[in-house]
């Protein structure tokens, strides 16, 4: 009888058996292959966002175009109304009434390369004069 408590003792003593072991290495193994795999997810999830961005203009900003500047009456890139005179390249959207075009949001950042391929850029890439303003204004 003195026996039976000095062998629950050890036991209490010992590690885990090889059966909780292995039910411990299982949940482990399941830990780290969720955490792979959430950050298989995330960096996908950059690459997908990363992907889009050249391919659109995701700020949707626009500029008017001078309307003068068609005609051939505006000095272009100094012209009071810091209004876009955009290449022959860049795609013009009109409604009618006035004339825009979309900026780069790839040439806002300084990230633009399209203007070196065989097609350039259709967005419209703006003058350092008018990108300064632009700045200035958002800031404030």
């Amino acid at each position: 009888v003195a026996a039976a408590p000095a062998a629950q003792g050890v036991m209490a003593e010992t590690p885990a058996g090889p059966a909780q072991y292995d039910m411990m290495q299982y949940q482990q193994m399941q830990y780290t292959a969720m955490q792979q795999q959430m950050q298989n997810m995330a960096q996908y999830a950059q690459m997908a966002q990363m992907a889009m961005m050249p391919m659109v203009n995701l700020m949707g900003d626009q500029i008017a175009v001078c309307p003068h500047f068609g005609a051939g009456a505006c000095p272009g890139d100094e012209c009071p109304n810091q209004m876009a005179h955009p290449p022959h390249h860049v795609q013009i959207f009109s409604d009618g009434y006035m004339s825009t075009v979309k900026i780069c949001a790839d040439d806002l950042r300084g990230a633009c390369t399209r203007n070196s391929w065989k097609v350039p850029c259709k967005y419209y890439h703006l003058p350092p004069s008018l990108a300064a303003a632009r700045k200035r204004q958002r800031e404030a």
